[in-house]
């Protein structure tokens, strides 16, 4: 301590300031930043997070209209396959139907046995039973398709919702760099 006017040398202590105020600035201003650091990873982490989803959405999504049209491309094959067994059925049925009907003329005039016209009264039988049989198939194939073309549609949808990863993860980066700012 001193007295006004008081002759002083050099090295002689004048004032005492109170660093107290100043140290607690400083370490607040440090807490900040090691917050602001922590979030700017944080939202680093979010952004990778972020990207990795909406790339492994667009994949399966991409994998699930991949299959999905498969299933349609598989499902139209087969209705095609289906169509040629009806076609071809029905050509049995015709054959078996004038078979039929010849051997009943034949039966009539008795120049055939009655085994023989049961044999091709079985036969129309069964051709009959094939085609209804090869119809059911279609009818059922058709029913098929219809799902497998609702599939793709829905497919096409999801992967459409996936289609602005780019947009999310350009957002996702940004909001990152604003943190780092």
């Amino acid at each position: 301590s001193f007295a006004e006017n008081q002759p002083v040398k050099a090295g002689d202590v004048l004032a005492v300031l109170d660093d107290e105020p100043a140290k607690a600035k400083l370490a607040q201003a440090e807490a900040n930043l090691k917050s602001a650091e922590a979030a700017a990873e944080a939202a680093d982490a979010d952004a990778r997070v972020t990207e990795n989803d909406a790339n492994g959405n667009k994949a399966v999504a991409t994998a699930a209209l991949h299959s999905a049209s498969v299933g349609a491309t598989t499902a139209s094959d087969q209705i095609k396959e289906a169509e040629a067994a009806v076609a071809s059925a029905e050509s049995a049925l015709s054959q078996a139907k004038l078979d039929r009907d010849r051997d009943e003329k034949l039966l009539a005039s008795g120049a055939l046995a009655k085994s023989a016209y049961d044999q091709s009264q079985t036969g129309f039988r069964l051709a009959s039973a094939n085609l209804d049989a090869a119809k059911a198939r279609l009818a059922t194939l058709r029913s098929g398709a219809n799902q497998a073309k609702t599939k793709v549609v829905e497919a096409s949808a999801k992967l459409k919702q996936t289609s602005d990863v780019d947009t999310l993860v350009t957002q996702s980066r940004a909001k990152a760099k604003a943190a780092h700012a």
